[in-house]
């Protein structure tokens, strides 16, 4: 009666412990990242999730964001040509007369932009649809393609991907940067901003913000992929993420308490814009001499 009884318990156990399997295996396969990068991409476009791409080395993951930048791509690019079309039809108004070919050319882009605009109502709805099904499909173990999305990041990495063009981009961005600060700073302090002034400060505002999150991502991947090959120490990019989020967090405080700042956030971003360029530029000078 007990060797049954024992026995019973003893299959019981294992059939338990056989259902149980799967759980730690499932848990292995999905990552948080995977799941939420599809959020971060309905807040920042493909800023985050390309951030994501190039930290992480997991699959599930990786081709999560991927196939959320590919959308957010286009997605970002249906604006850039819509707003496009704005600005050329305001740019031959500007100089164009009245009642002539080129002032028909201006109307023409600007219905089309009017056309446009109606329409991305549908295009909101469907990115916070396609986001939200997207990290529906990945909390169950799969990922999902947003629709019309060309594969953006295969051609790029197929066509130059590699650390010659990681070390490109981050030799572009020092390069580049620069510029961008003086555009905003002279947009700042400028007391009669002109339109082409303002168009340059906004620009080179966008720039360093997107820039700042890419860049240290692109560090990340670069000292990881050395990191396999023991050329460097797979941790030496924390400065790369810790200097410029602490001196992002001084400087908030400092602009709140010592300065009384309108906009401590924004001098917090600005700051940690440049603190990034700074420790981009050191880090490219670090991986020239080793």
């Amino acid at each position: 009666m007990s060797t049954n009884h024992r026995s019973t318990t003893d299959c019981t156990a294992t059939t338990t412990e056989t259902d149980a399997q799967p759980g730690p295996r499932i848990l292995a396969d999905r990552t948080l990242g995977g799941i939420f990068v599809h959020l971060l991409g309905l807040v920042s476009g493909f800023v985050l999730p390309t951030a994501v791409y190039l930290v992480s080395d997991h699959d599930f993951t990786r081709t999560n964001a991927r196939n959320a930048i590919n959308w957010q791509f286009l997605y970002a690019g249906l604006y850039v040509v819509l707003f496009g079309l704005l600005g050329v039809a305001v740019a031959i108004d500007t100089v164009a007369p009245e009642s002539t070919i080129a002032s028909t050319v201006a109307f023409a882009f600007a219905l089309a932009f009017a056309i446009g605009f109606v329409g991305t109502t549908i295009l909101l709805l469907a990115n916070l649809a396609f986001g939200l099904i997207a990290t529906g499909t990945a909390i169950f173990g799969s990922a999902w393609s947003y629709p019309f999305a060309p594969d953006f990041v295969g051609w790029f990495e197929a066509s130059v991907g590699g650390a010659r063009t990681r070390r490109v981009a981050l030799v572009g961005y020092a390069l580049t940067a620069p510029i961008a600060f003086a555009a905003v700073f002279r947009m700042v302090m400028s007391e009669t901003a002109t339109g082409e002034l303002i168009a340059a400060g906004f620009a080179g505002a966008t720039f360093l913000v997107v820039a700042s999150f890419i860049a240290p991502a692109i560090v990340v991947r670069d000292v990881r992929a050395a990191g396999e090959t023991r050329s460097v120490s797979p941790t030496a990019w924390v400065a790369s993420v810790g200097v410029p989020l602490a001196v992002a967090g001084l400087t908030y405080l400092l602009a709140t308490l010592q300065f009384e700042s309108t906009y401590p956030a924004g001098d917090a971003i600005y700051a940690f814009a440049g603190a990034v360029w700074v420790v981009t530029v050191a880090f490219l000078l670090w991986r020239a001499i080793r």
